[in-house]
């Protein structure tokens, strides 16, 4: 799938960005807020794909997909983030139904929704500016990569990532959202893509070492110093290199 390149911020959107408060979240800045953040989204995950909480057995029929975001107006890519998407499965309803979602993110609407960030996606210690760390994994071999078909999306659809049953390197080893070294807007879809001649991911460590939620829900922490090519097998979702998180210091 090809990986769009960034858009710079429109001058409407950052002008609101810099009229934020000039605060921060007020939870201090440790690996377990963090860790309970990355939880929380987990859950609203698994909850979006259907799947069954716990160690409750699959159902091998059902496809379980994965949020992608909603079709962008262009039909080509999403307009809004899978965080978008996940609102209802944490509590954020009201906030959902403000978004018109056939627009793109920053469309004058949409931009006046930016400073209502949930918490939860606010990495404790940072500035409260409508910015995320946290960031899935797109591009060939990301499960939350987007195949948008004109023939068959309008703006406004809601689009679909892997099935977690198509993570054929093993969910309890498949990365699914990192907390990033880069924070961006975060109704913005701007993901970090993997696999092929894409580099790791840049985390974003604490004391040495950096969150990661796993496609299983659970939530592992990894040293910042871990080998590129180790966190790369660790982020792709079916590319014959499974990654052994069990084997990571």
């Amino acid at each position: 799938m090809p990986v769009r390149r960034r858009r710079a911020l429109t001058a409407p959107v950052a002008a609101l960005l810099l009229a934020l408060p000039a605060c921060r979240n007020t939870d201090d800045r440790t690996p377990e807020a963090s860790r309970a953040n990355l939880e929380r989204i987990g859950k609203a995950v698994y909850a979006h794909a259907g799947a069954p909480p716990g160690n409750a057995a699959w159902d091998f029929k059902a496809d379980y997909r994965l949020p992608a975001g909603f079709c962008g107006p262009d039909r080509k890519a999403p307009g809004l983030s899978w965080r978008v998407q996940l609102l209802p499965h944490l509590g954020e309803d009201e906030l959902f139904r403000r978004f018109k979602l056939d627009e793109a993110w920053d469309s004058p609407h949409n931009a006046t929704l930016i400073p209502r960030m949930p918490a939860v996606y606010a990495t404790p210690g940072t500035p409260a500016d409508g910015r995320t760390h946290y960031r899935g994994l797109v591009g060939p071999q990301g499960v939350f990569g987007a195949h948008v078909r004109p023939d068959r999306h309008k703006p406004g659809d809601p689009l679909s990532g892997a099935s977690l049953h198509g993570i054929t390197d093993g969910t309890a080893n498949t990365v699914v959202v990192v907390e990033a070294e880069e924070a961006v807007v975060w109704t913005r879809p701007d993901d970090l893509p993997v696999g092929g001649d894409h580099p790791a991911p840049k985390l974003r460590a604490v004391g040495g070492r950096a969150n990661v939620l796993f496609c299983d829900r659970t939530v592992r922490t990894l040293p910042a110093n871990i080998p590129e090519a180790n966190l790369k097998a660790l982020c792709t979702a079916a590319g014959g290199e499974p990654g052994d998180v069990q084997t990571i210091p």
